[in-house]
């Protein structure tokens, strides 16, 4: 019977791990802001409390402007951000995505640190080791001129195909309670606002807007509240986000037990709860049953909650409760009376935390025959073989994807420090593992490869660079992959040669996020206008082994895309054998194998993805001084395991 293993990243086997605010010393220092029109204002007297200083503005606003304060706003050069009210002297709140490190915030996705799968906090058992992590994205996010960070995710990992178990601190509500508290001591301690999410039992991506999660009392107060409430009472979050399901029957962004009587009552909760992404449903419903702010635009509030107040249907006296909790959490963090310029991120030494976290977050699972650690004394040479060697593999997509400053893969790590002592053989063994249920088209199919960027969407004139690719299998991160390319008008063409290692019938499936089309022999043969996570568009052909046919594929977005296939039997064989012929030359075999988990989507099975399983199996037999490293934030099978 196959076993199964939830972590980050796993070896012989192995698991990767992948306050009141004062503010503090280690914050951006107080600095005076200039006078304006302010001077003298009660509110700008920072000898008062942040209460105090709320209640002084508060009547100062006028409805409109209490209206632009419980929404953000989304454009063209605005994302996440409330705006500022300069004849008061408000500051915007500038919202970044999280958990994993600073994800996209603005309209431009900045590069900062990846840091490990949030579950390799959990793996850590250790709050302070969260506390580094957080305070890197506390860091990281003041930085990039941003002052609320998208993170914790706290949601208990309920269903073992929950696309979003990397993102959370796993299956135990005190030790993800302990772990959200220590995180939030660190982001909060750089003076950024933590943002804990998603409230409450967002345990599932699929039908994740509508599906109703029946759960009683007690349950939900010992599984999947306390480490909400570890994250206000403890950690002293100054928001929290309300999820985009349904709990008991009512979406939880207007459900009054949840929000009105849980966690502004019994737990005392006294920052304020901001949506996520279109999970209002009804504008009064949710302005009186406890959501503070809309994300990601006014849908629901502005014009349509300005309305409802004239009409009557929601108090004036409920508007001002919302208002009066932003600015008390914006004057507890300093926003008013901070210079916020940017500053370059110290990517080494950040890295240096990352690194350490995840080491600390690794989890030996089995090492008979003590192969590891591996000594060079005894281990002449070394192959590395697996999907997860040649590319460095950063973290899950949706909210955590992070545009890192540098990246460094598993296959140049060991050659750096095997150096002249080890030999190192390396063997695809399958291509990287991308959001779709297959793996891409593997580069020994795809001859002469070549990748066109265009400083522009139209793939005209002459490209920024042009370069060799062993497959079609990329996350660009939102961000330009080469200097030169324009953001957000940019291109890519892959053009090559498909050569089937087999003959028979091969679907070929373009998956991307974004538009992207698939060229054969120079005729579309899919087409796909994928949205977030992804979408597959799919064509099946049949293919003669060993006949070049001639291959395109056009991408005008900043997502994701790959190529990949589902192909007849024996296709893999070239890839196995090499992998074979790798670990039977070498002392040690290491295998890097794993998923690739998002939001917006679960996993259709626990198994790995692709050919992996056979990989291992192969590569064992082949060598039984076998090293296992799985790359997964989740459960997977491991039917390998007893070899």
């Amino acid at each position: 019977m196959a076993r199964t293993l939830r972590s980050t990243t796993a070896a012989a086997v192995v698991l990767l791990a992948a306050v009141a605010f004062a503010p503090p010393a280690s914050a951006a220092p107080l600095t005076d802001v200039p006078a304006g029109p302010c001077a003298g204002s009660p509110w700008m007297d920072r000898h008062r409390s942040p209460d105090e200083r709320a209640a002084a503005l508060l009547p100062q606003l006028t409805l409109d402007e209490k209206m632009q304060m419980m929404h953000t706003v989304s454009d063209a050069t605005h994302s996440r951000e409330v705006l500022a009210i300069d004849r008061l002297c408000v500051p915007a709140l500038l919202m970044n995505n999280g958990p994993a490190g600073v994800g996209s915030g603005g309209p431009v996705q900045p590069s900062t640190t990846a840091l490990p799968a949030p579950i390799g906090q959990a793996a850590t058992f250790d709050p302070d080791a969260a506390r580094r992590y957080g305070t890197v994205e506390g860091r990281d996010t003041w930085d990039t001129g941003r002052n609320l960070m998208e993170g914790p995710n706290v949601n208990i990992a309920r269903v073992p195909l929950n696309g979003r178990t990397f993102e959370a601190f796993g299956e135990d509500p005190y030790l993800a309670g302990r772990i959200a508290t220590g995180n939030i001591a660190g982001i909060q301690s750089q003076g950024v606002i933590a943002n804990v999410k998603h409230y409450a039992a967002n345990n599932q991506e699929i039908n994740r807007n509508t599906v109703d999660e029946l759960i009683d009392q007690r349950t939900l107060h010992e599984i999947y509240l306390p480490a909400f409430q570890a994250a206000v009472q403890d950690g002293h979050s100054g928001t929290v986000m309300c999820a985009k399901n349904l709990v008991n029957d009512v979406h939880a962004c207007q459900n009054a037990p949840l929000l009105n009587d849980i966690l502004k009552g019994s737990f005392g909760f006294d920052g304020f709860v901001l949506s996520d992404f279109n999970s209002c449903y009804s504008t009064v419903e949710c302005a009186n049953n406890g959501m503070d702010m809309e994300l990601p635009s006014a849908t629901f509030y502005g014009d349509a909650l300005k309305t409802a107040v004239l009409n009557g249907q929601v108090s004036m006296a409920t508007v001002d409760d919302h208002v009066r909790r932003i600015l008390t959490v914006m004057f507890r963090f300093g926003l008013f009376d901070r210079a916020h310029p940017t500053a370059p991120i110290d990517a080494r030494a950040d890295g240096a935390i990352a690194r350490q976290v995840e080491e600390e977050g690794t989890v030996l699972l089995k090492n008979n025959g003590n192969v590891l650690p591996l000594d060079p004394g005894r281990a002449h040479s070394l192959a590395v073989i697996g999907p997860g060697a040649g590319t460095a593999v950063t973290g899950g997509q949706g909210s955590p994807d992070v545009a890192p400053l540098y990246t460094v893969s598993p296959l140049s790590a060991i050659r750096a420090r095997a150096g002249d002592r080890v030999t190192v053989n390396y063997a695809e063994g399958m291509p990287p593992v991308n959001l779709g249920p297959q793996p891409a088209v593997p580069s020994y199919a795809l001859q002469n490869l070549t990748a066109a960027y265009y400083p522009n969407k139209t793939w005209t004139g002459t490209p920024v660079a042009t370069r060799g690719e062993p497959w079609i299998d990329t996350d660009f991160h939102q961000v330009p992959p080469l200097p030169g390319l324009p953001v957000n008008n940019w291109s890519v063409r892959w053009t090559g040669n498909l050569v089937a290692p087999v003959t028979g019938d091969y679907t070929l499936n373009l998956i991307s996020r974004g538009g992207a089309t698939l060229y054969l022999d120079g005729a579309v043969l899919a087409k796909g206008s994928g949205s977030f996570p992804a979408g597959t568009a799919s064509a099946t052909v049949h293919l003669d082994a060993g006949v070049p046919r001639a291959i395109q594929v056009d991408y005008a977005s900043q997502g994701t895309v790959e190529l990949g296939w589902t192909a007849p039997a024996g296709a893999d064989d070239p890839a196995i054998a090499q992998a074979v012929a790798a670990a039977r030359a070498s002392d040690v075999a290491v295998v890097f194998v794993g998923d690739m988990e998002a939001e917006g989507m679960d996993r259709a099975t626990l198994a790995l993805p692709g050919f992996q399983d056979a990989l291992v199996s192969a590569v064992a037999a082949a060598n039984p001084r076998t090293v296992v490293v799985l790359n997964t934030g989740a459960p997977v099978l491991m039917p390998w395991l007893d070899q």
